[in-house]
């Protein structure tokens, strides 16, 4: 995911937050540093460095930084915790989102993958549904429109296949391998036969 170049700071919530309003203005200041690094590294609102690194993040001395995060942790305006020397800081709001977008971004992959899987489905569905689209002839003139697609760089995608056999079998095989043979000659990246006009047809085309 690319980074944006700005924070999606809420003014509003800065200002109003209890939690905040009970910082000194030197921990708000390491706090709102920190929260620009948790932003451009996208850590998800984590952020989890020795003390030393902390200090470099926050711009401060080592005596601010444990004022600092003694306040983040007494007020929780953060959450903060320590282990083998590693100090993790959470902030809530950020974690929500980047666990929220995760989320989305997960579920619409497996929206595509379902999209696909049903149009394999439903390809092989129309094909076992008429016969002449498993006849020698016809298998061998698919494959080769198949194959021509390849050669142009425009394979088909599961759900484009989908369409075009679709179209064929509406057409019955004589127009449709008419057309395949009609496409392949002139090097079109979509199916159409040969009455008509293809130039207005090729322009259409969803597939090109």
């Amino acid at each position: 995911m690319a980074k944006r170049p700005y924070i999606a700071f809420f003014v509003g919530d800065w200002l109003k937050d209890p939690a905040i309003k009970k910082c000194s203005p030197a921990t708000r200041g390491i706090w709102f540093d920190f929260l620009c690094d948790m932003h451009e590294s996208q850590s998800g609102g984590v952020l989890a460095c020795n003390r030393d690194i902390l200090c470099q993040i926050g711009r401060c001395s080592r005596a601010e930084l444990d004022a600092a995060l003694s306040e983040l942790a007494k007020t929780r305006a953060a959450e903060v915790s320590e282990r083998a020397g590693v100090v993790t800081l959470v902030n809530r709001r950020m974690k929500r989102e980047a666990d929220l977008q995760e989320v989305r971004s997960d579920s619409g992959s497996k929206g595509i993958s379902k999209r696909l899987a049903n149009a394999d489905s439903d390809y092989e569905a129309e094909v076992s549904g008429e016969e002449w689209l498993r006849s020698p002839e016809f298998v061998a003139a698919w494959e080769q429109w198949q194959a021509h697609r390849r050669e142009l760089r425009k394979p088909l995608t599961p759900i484009a296949r989908l369409q075009q056999i679709r179209q064929l079998k509406m057409w019955g095989k004589t127009r449709a391998m008419a057309a395949i043979e009609f496409s392949i000659r002139n090097g079109w990246q979509g199916i159409f036969e040969p009455t008509g006009n293809p130039t207005t047809a090729r322009r259409s085309d969803p597939n090109i």
